[in-house]
């Protein structure tokens, strides 16, 4: 996928319509794009196997402004947080 995008900004570059120095932001812009537009794509194929376009049309009537001002929820999943959860869960396993 990095490929795609590098096309896409080298392409805006050659015809002269961004400058290289905003390469990462242009590369960085193509990709939440695509991530976007994938994810629409497949809640639209899921919705329309289960017969449930009204829903998902409410869906993101709701979604897409709250999204948009509240932003998301970034987490670091490190290898000590995987750590801690497996010892905290296993832990809760011997006590019962």
């Amino acid at each position: 996928m990095k490929r795609v995008f590098a096309f896409l900004t080298d392409y805006l570059i050659k015809k002269g319509l961004v400058q290289e120095e905003d390469r990462p932001i242009y590369e960085y812009g193509f990709q939440i794009l695509i991530e976007i537009f994938l994810w629409v794509l497949c809640c639209t194929i899921i919705a329309a196997l289960t017969c449930s376009l009204i829903e998902l049309c409410i869906f993101f009537i709701i979604f897409f402004p709250i999204r948009s001002y509240a932003g998301g929820f970034l987490y670091d999943f490190s290898d000590n947080y995987i750590f801690v959860k497996d010892y905290y869960y296993a832990e809760r396993a011997t006590i019962m």
